[in-house]
């Protein structure tokens, strides 16, 4: 549906229903605004509330999707971003261990192969697997640092591939990590190693957890924002 904003902007949004739900809400994910509503609600009423929550919206949606573009992954321009930073992709026959595939001091990565870049998805699903290949040992080797920084210590590390989320921390302690984190900076990839080693501890994202979360890393608030710009990297 279509909200029309006075200075002839408008913006669309997509209404998802529940029948357990009993409230109204709006989501700003991905670029998209999704309304969680209950399953009953009026739709004439629902568009009538976002029309009134417009103002709050729009600007918020505006931000979100320049973020999304700014930092828009497209291996087919020959760089990528990679710790917070533009690196290099080149083309190698060399043959190269995980930690010897990323050369993070001449900002560069190792393709092996000689497929040109007008193969965008051959290039990207290789690149894919590069970048989670090279991604195990520096985020194992980081969260293991971390946890004994914290006092929390998972039982295992695994990192996976995810679109929604960086991380979790399951009910047997252990902590998995988005391949995907390599492309923070690094200061936002310990914050994200250090959220889901606090839920070792809390389970949850109660007033305790965040205060867990604020002794290990007392600028979490504006870390947590500055991961919000970063969403175009879990969408590739």
């Amino acid at each position: 549906m279509q909200v029309q904003l006075a200075n002839d902007a408008e913006f669309s949004y997509r209404i998802e229903r529940s029948a357990r739900r009993r409230t109204v809400s709006i989501q700003i994910d991905a670029g998209e605004v999704v309304v969680r509503a209950p399953k009953t609600a009026d739709a004439l009423w629902i568009n009538g509330w976002v029309q009134s929550k417009a103002a709050w919206i729009y600007p918020r949606l505006r931000r979100q999707q320049a973020d999304l573009e700014r930092y828009k992954i497209n291996p087919a321009s020959g760089q990528i971003l990679l710790f917070g930073e533009s690196f290099q992709i080149e083309h190698s026959l060399a043959r190269r261990s995980p930690e010897e595939l990323l050369d993070r001091q001449n900002r560069l990565v190792y393709l092996s192969g000689r497929e040109s870049f007008a193969d965008s998805n051959r290039l990207e699903q290789r690149l894919k697997r590069l970048l989670h290949q090279a991604a195990k040992p520096i985020l194992e080797q980081r969260t293991l640092e971390l946890a004994g920084a914290t006092g929390l210590h998972p039982r295992e590390v695994f990192v996976r591939s995810y679109k929604r989320k960086w991380g979790q921390c399951s009910s047997l302690r252990d902590v998995s990590l988005n391949w995907r984190i390599l492309h923070l900076p690094v200061a936002l990839q310990d914050y994200v190693i250090v959220h889901e080693l606090c839920h070792l501890e809390q389970m949850n994202h109660s007033g305790a957890f965040w205060q867990l979360v604020e002794r290990h890393c007392p600028a979490h608030k504006q870390l947590r924002e500055q991961l919000k710009q970063y969403g175009a990297c879990l969408a590739w």
